[in-house]
């Protein structure tokens, strides 16, 4: 029970006798909230809300079990949840993807790609990762100056933020 009197929505995902629950920062006056149909059943506008959210959650967990099952993935609640909450390897990074497409090249060498070309990819991907690498430290290099400079001045970021060199004079 939240201090505001009402209580938090969650949800439980299950699948083979297991189940995860998650709460979805949502909440309800409990006398709103009917445990037997799951639902809101008010019809005020943030009991049609909820509902409304509630029944897009369905669908949206309905999708996530369907795409796990097409992929052969390992199925579970947890899986499920994962996928929902972006945790899984589903996300790929920039780096996955151009290493996963080199290597899907290079399997093709003689019948649809020459050597060099895949050569190039590599050196690209190679090249790519450098520049990333030091954008990352120039980046924090500049980060580091700020707090240091934030330090020394006791300023706040949005000062330090809003700071033009006509205020320096």
């Amino acid at each position: 029970m939240l201090k505001s009197g009402e209580a938090p929505v969650r949800v439980r995902i299950t699948y083979d006798k297991r189940y995860v629950e998650i709460q979805l920062k949502r909440s309800i006056p409990v006398q709103f909230w009917s445990q037997e149909k799951e639902r809101a059943i008010g019809k005020d506008h943030n009991s049609v809300k909820i509902n409304h959210y509630i029944d897009s959650l369905r669908v949206k967990f309905y999708q996530i079990y369907q795409d796990l099952e097409l992929e052969g993935k390992r199925m579970s609640a947890r899986a499920i949840v994962n996928r929902y909450q972006g945790k899984d390897d589903s996300t790929k990074t920039l780096y996955n993807v151009f290493k996963e497409h080199n290597e899907d090249c290079r399997k093709l060498i003689a019948t649809d790609y020459a050597e060099i070309t895949i050569r190039r990819y590599y050196n690209s991907l190679k090249y790519l990762m450098e520049l990333v690498k030091r954008e990352y430290i120039e980046r924090l290099a500049l980060v580091r100056d700020v707090f240091v400079f934030q330090s020394y001045t006791c300023l706040a970021f949005i000062d330090v933020y809003n700071l033009r060199p006509v205020f320096l004079n």
